[in-house]
């Protein structure tokens, strides 16, 4: 079934942080509540409760000013991210933000031995995996990514290739589980820098990333203790350090048996997460629902649309374009 888009016409054009709209096409965000413009007075009376436990705490809201990553960025913006990760409880968005900030200060990431800054900062995952140019070559063989293009909304859509080619097994032969996980860290923070690019070019707030994963040849011995090590990993990650920041997944090509991984991975996933992911196998399937999504010109030649870029050529290239810029 394919996702809404909200591509018919979108009243309330100045829903969104002062200044920085929503994008026109971001149903979500306009059509229903949780969002600047949109509050119910209960989630109003939540955010205040929140902005008091913050300012309660050492520099109170000022220590979040060095997380404002978009540039529509307010404080309002960045505590709803953490209300709506957690249903609008201020107790549990509060706890969710003081440990993401504690962790975004420690200068060793817990385990990963490096800062967010240091992370931020490196040229590519060679770079971040602290592995041999062989080795992260054969990472890319199992891990293709691309980031390239936008969707109607204006968000940043990130390729993976996933299925028959994902062997992690032989991958953490060659660089350690935890390096992987901190190579998922910096994509993910390359992501949301993409979607401050595209705030900055449409003059919208923009603040989530869409990823479609290719599945293609996945087959059940793929889901070995290495993959779930590494799947459970990323995904605890993304949920203790990244609330809010994806605008949804698509899994295409997905084979039947892909069913018996996703109803484990599905448990590691809160529901509001679980919601965002859509399963669909073949391309006349796929197609025409990431047609919906995204602008032809925008979407891979591969899945149905005009834009070419190939994978593992330098990640983010296609998404920096000035092709991709507007």
């Amino acid at each position: 079934m394919a996702a809404e888009t909200g591509l018919e016409s979108v009243d309330e054009v100045d829903v969104g942080p002062p200044g920085w709209p929503y994008h026109e096409a971001a149903w979500e965000e306009r059509k229903y509540s949780g969002y600047l413009g949109k509050l119910t007075e209960k989630e109003s009376t939540a955010l205040g409760e929140l902005r008091e436990l913050v300012a309660g705490v050492g520099d109170g809201l000022d220590r979040l000013d060095p997380q404002l990553q978009q540039p529509s960025d307010t404080h309002d913006t960045y505590l709803l991210r953490f209300l709506r990760a957690r249903s609008f409880n201020p107790k549990a968005a509060h706890s969710l933000l003081e440990d993401d900030l504690k962790w975004r200060l420690d200068p060793t990431l817990g385990d990963l031995g490096c800062s967010l800054q240091e992370l931020t900062r490196m040229a590519d995952g060679c770079a971040v995996m602290e592995c041999t140019r062989e080795d992260f070559t054969v990472v890319q063989q199992h891990f293709p990514m691309l980031m390239a293009g936008h969707d109607h909304q204006g968000r940043p859509v990130l390729y993976k290739k996933l299925g028959g080619n994902c062997v992690v097994s032989e991958v953490v032969k060659r660089v350690p589980a935890k390096q992987l996980v901190k190579y998922h860290l910096w994509t993910q923070e390359k992501a949301i820098a993409a979607a401050a690019d595209r705030s900055t070019a449409t003059k919208r707030h923009i603040e989530r990333v869409v990823c479609i994963i290719d599945a293609k040849d996945w087959y059940v011995s793929l889901f070995s203790s290495a993959a779930r090590e590494y799947l459970r990993g990323i995904a605890d990650m993304d949920s203790a350090h990244y609330p809010e920041r994806l605008g949804g997944v698509v899994v295409v090509n997905a084979p039947l048996l892909l069913s018996t991984a996703w109803a484990v991975i599905r448990l590691w996933l809160d529901e509001r997460t679980n919601s965002k992911v859509q399963i669909l196998r073949g391309p006349d399937v796929y197609e025409p629902i990431l047609r919906e999504m995204i602008p032809e010109d925008q979407l891979l030649e591969e899945y149905g649309g005009t834009f070419k870029a190939e994978f593992n050529t330098g990640i983010f290239a296609a998404c920096d374009s000035e092709q991709n810029a507007q």
